[in-house]
Formats: C-alpha cells, structure tokens, sequence
C-alpha cells in the first residue's frame, strides 16, 4: 500500500489551535480500530517489560530464605547487598533510555525492538544458572544487560503513541496503556510470591516472567506497525481520522535543543517524572521487605499484599482516564486543568499515605494494608496526569522528551535502593524505615506543586521545530 503524504505544517498549526483552544471536535471512528490493535500490543510491551522486571522484588527475598520453599534442592544465600542488586538494572537502563530517545525515528522499530527485547527475556531466563556459579555478582551483570535491553521501551512507546492516538481520545487509550504497569505489578508479586512459596522456587520466577518477553516479540513482529501510513490493512476513514487529528508528523525535524532546556513546562516534566519514580521504586523495591520484616508476614503473604495495591490502582486508573477524556471532551475541564488535577491526585494521595503509615506497628496490619492500598491506587492518576503530559506539550518531540526525562530520572531506580541501603541498617527496626518513607512523601509533594505552578497543558512554540527537508 502506498505511503499516504500529510501536510505536516498545516496539521501542525491546525493542532494547535484544536488543543490549545478547544478539545478536537473531529468524530472518532466508533468501532474497534487498528489503533486499538496497536494500543493493545503497546500496553503488552509495558506488561512484560515490568513483570520482568518487578518479579525480582519478591525473588530476593526468597533467595535469602532458607524457610521460603518446601524444596531442600533450592539454593538460598545470605546477600547483604539486596537493595545494590535491585539498583543494577538502573545501571544499564538510565543511559540506554537516554541514547535511545535520540535513535532517528525513520526507522522502523522492529529492527531494534524485537532483537533488544528477546536479549532481554534470554538473559532474565539464564539468570538461575549465572547466579549459580557468580551468586550475587552474576546477578547484577544480568540485571545490567536486561536494563540496557529495556532502554528503547519508553521512547518507543511515547513514538509509537504520538502516531496512532488522537487527542482527544490520549486519556483513554494512553493512560490505558501505562496501566499495564499495576496490573504487571499484582501479578509479578502475587505469583512470584507462591512460587517463591512452592516446589520450584524462585528460579521460577525468573523462567516465568521472562518467557513472556519472547510472546512479546512474536506478536509485536505479526501485528504492530510504526504509524497508520505503513499499515497494510487500516481503513482509508480510520487513517484520515488519525492523521487530521493528530496533525503532526514526528520525522525529519531539526531537534530545537536551546528551546527544550529553556522550557519551564519540560522542567516541570522532569521534577514531576522524578518525584513519581522515586515513589515508585521505594514502594515497588522496598514494600515486600517492609511487609516481611516489619510488618511480619511471611513470604507469600508479603508478595499478594504488596501486590493488591496494584490491583486496586489498576482498576482506579481507567476511572481516571475516563474522566479525564469525558470532562475534556465537554468541555468542561481544559487539558491543563485536566493534567494538573489528576497528577496531584496520584502523588499527594501516597504522600499522605506514606506519612500515615508509619504511625501503624506490626499489631496494626488492617490500618497498614488500607493505607497503602489508598496510597498506590492513587498513583495510577499520574497515568493522565505528567506521564501523557508529553504528547501535550510536544507531539512532535514527545519521544525524546520522555527519553531524556524518564532516562535521567531513572536515576532514582537505584538511588532510592541505596538510600534504603544506607539507612536502614536493621531491617526490622520500624524506626528507620520511618525517614525512608517520610522522605518519599517529602518528593511526592514537592513534585506535585512543580508540575501545579510551572507544568502546561499546550503545545509549545517550539514544538513545530524546523523541518530538514530530504536531499
């Protein structure tokens, strides 16, 4: 099928005036679309790419408890390192995030997605048997090289999203997407926790969570395209309904460097993508230790408690979404008034929460349990608050925004560990996990009012860039 041709500098300018003034008024196509094939494949990647990730939370600890398993055969091991192994995947997965948000986005990405990804899920599989022979070292190299295979996920997804969902449908179908991530996170945690708990052990874990990886890779190479011009069965109606809403192209533009690092709005986007990801990785790192140690429940409790949160949070967020598009949609909120409210819902809500819950002892566990259900749940309102704030403020330049940011903020993917590292140093004493937590809620708040005074809801100036036109 041929490439159909878009006029990128009057969409562009006819996208602006549509998102900064009123929400698109352009009909949907009502039915399910090969867009929502696309969205469907994307929020598989972030499934995957977070199960794999997530489920070494509760392994660890497995892997430091010689009562976790029935199995005598499982190894166990006695790591005082456990938060700087949890880093190890920021290792690789910061700079690589980084370097992939400049990757040209002339490529189709298939070529490097399908590769890096089943890298990927090889080595997570390998994992049992390198930590066989390396213990705690070998862990780390592999924790390194998956994140290093991860680094394309978000970039790629901001790309890929940026061509495939209109507007006024971002809430719905992107916040959608970036509900994967709780949904990633109850299962790694509750079936990791039993079978942790089980026969086989933790290198099951490992075997299981990474096998999906290479489902990823087979269904993305069937059914994902770059954009609605490369697809070889969309509908003329629902390409045209693609295309003139978005109104923008993302290819052969000079990237405006001086105009992105003096934009107030993009630094409210880092500060925002900081304070989310610190939470993130102290509730996501820390939370099946604190249930164990301090809270003390055993092993395959710590792993479903810490996972219901997520459940909770993955049924809330499409409320949101919904919201969020209903009330645009009518008008009735605009898109700066709709990303500012609901980001503050989902990093005030777990400030509040952390802050409560270190008044609960091991003899509250029912306070303990709802408040950090309250707290996670809450979160999933940043999926249509910053996280899609991007495509907002630069459809064009959204991937590598989110490249740069997330990249940098991922930073917190192994300092938050380490803080925990060097502060809790009893990992039962409830007194130290007190400065961990109060900490978190400290970022949360001071993320939430950067991206209320200084964050946007329109499209920047520069966003147009300046087109290089082929030779």
């Amino acid at each position: 099928m041929p490439e159909v041709k878009v006029d990128d500098d009057k969409f562009a300018e006819q996208a602006v005036d549509l998102l900064n003034n009123d929400p698109i008024n352009l009909k949907p196509d009502k039915r399910f679309g090969k867009r929502h094939v696309q969205v469907v494949n994307i929020s598989f990647l972030i499934f995957v790419a977070y199960y794999s990730r997530n489920s070494l939370s509760v392994a660890i600890v497995a892997m430091n408890d010689r009562n976790s398993t029935i199995n005598p055969n499982i190894p166990t091991y006695d790591w005082h390192n456990k938060n700087i192994i949890q880093s190890a995947f920021s290792f690789g997965y910061v700079p690589a995030q980084i370097i992939f948000s400049l990757f040209p986005s002339r490529f189709d990405t298939k070529w490097f997605a399908i590769p890096l990804f089943a890298c990927c899920s090889i080595s997570g599989i390998a994992t049992p048997t390198v930590v066989y022979w390396f213990k705690d070292k070998g862990i780390m190299v592999m924790r390194v090289i998956q994140g290093l295979c991860q680094g394309f996920v978000f970039p790629t997804i901001q790309l890929l999203l940026c061509q495939w969902v209109p507007p006024n449908e971002r809430a719905r179908l992107c916040g959608g997407v970036y509900t994967a991530r709780p949904i990633a996170t109850v299962l790694s945690m509750f079936i990791s926790g039993h079978i942790a708990g089980s026969w086989y052990g933790w290198p099951w874990i490992f075997y299981i969570s990474n096998a999906l990886g290479l489902v990823w890779c087979l269904s993305y190479f069937l059914f994902s395209y770059d954009n609605p011009a490369s697809h070889p069965s969309i509908s003329a109606d629902e390409r045209q309904y693609i295309h003139k809403s978005i109104g923008h192209e993302n290819k052969n533009r000079k990237i405006p460097w001086k105009d992105i690092v003096t934009s107030v709005p993009f630094w409210a986007l880092v500060v925002a993508q900081a304070g989310f990801n610190w939470g993130f990785w102290t509730q996501q790192t820390q939370m099946p230790m604190y249930m164990k140690y301090v809270m003390k429940f055993d092993i395959e409790s710590s792993g479903t408690l810490s996972a219901l949160p997520y459940l909770v949070q993955w049924f809330l967020s499409y409320f949101f979404n919904f919201l969020s598009d209903y009330l645009i949609n009518r008008k009735i909120w605009s898109i700066d008034t709709a990303r500012k409210t609901m980001n503050s819902i989902g990093v005030f809500g777990p400030a509040i929460s952390f802050i409560l819950l270190q008044n609960c002892g091991p003899d509250e566990s029912t306070k303990a349990v709802i408040l950090l259900v309250f707290g996670v749940a809450l979160n999933g309102a940043c999926f249509c608050g910053f996280m899609i704030n991007y495509m907002d403020v630069s459809p064009s330049f959204a991937s590598l925004l989110m490249g740069v940011s997330n990249g940098a903020c991922q930073t917190a993917g192994f300092l938050a560990p380490l803080f925990v590292q060097a502060i809790v140093k009893h990992e039962r004493n409830h007194d130290e996990w007190k400065y961990v937590f109060y900490t978190a809620a400290g970022i949360y708040i001071v993320a939430g009012l950067t991206f209320i005074f200084f964050g946007s809801g329109k499209i920047q100036p520069w966003n147009s860039g300046k087109k290089i036109r082929d030779k």
